[in-house]
């Protein structure tokens, strides 16, 4: 699955101390836009991930003005979201976002099928082997305990 993803996803990655394991489920194409890795700031997790061709930089020269301008009128959302909304639009990729209107933006231009969220991409590394599910509601926590925005979950929830 190729994914364009949003600052709030990758910065809860981070948070959650599982940026790498989430790199590396297999079946997932990383991608980013110039307008999300901006919003991520100095986050180093993401720039040593695009030099390494863990991430793959996305040209904003690939979107429409007006579709990018459209996309932003209809929703209101941020420039990321905005700009990952347009390449699905525009590519076919799927999303990850972990913002509730973004999600709902998702959901009625291109689809559920093609949304992801920090908590479903824990959820597959549970499911790959890549850490246990101990594990990954430490970094759930680890994610609310540094601002992030996610529903409420248990344990048992990551099992």
């Amino acid at each position: 699955m190729k994914l364009a993803t949003d600052a709030c996803s990758l910065i809860n990655l981070d948070s959650g101390g599982v940026f790498a394991n989430v790199l590396n489920l297999p079946g997932f194409e990383w991608n980013v836009g110039p307008l999300v890795v901006q919003e991520c700031g100095a986050l180093q997790a993401l720039q040593d991930a695009i030099d390494a061709q863990k991430i793959v930089l996305l040209d904003d020269g690939l979107l429409g003005v007006e579709t990018f301008m459209s996309l932003r009128r209809k929703y209101r959302l941020g420039p990321g979201e905005t700009e990952c909304i347009a390449f699905a639009t525009t590519l076919g990729v799927a999303v990850c976002t972990d913002d509730r209107r973004a999600r709902e933006a998702v959901v009625a231009e291109i689809g559920a099928t093609r949304l992801v969220g920090t908590i479903g991409l824990l959820k597959r590394c549970v499911m790959s082997g890549i850490m246990t599910s101990s594990a990954a509601f430490e970094a759930y926590g680890r994610m609310l305990a540094a601002g992030a925005f996610l529903p409420a979950m248990t344990a048992a929830d990551f099992a």
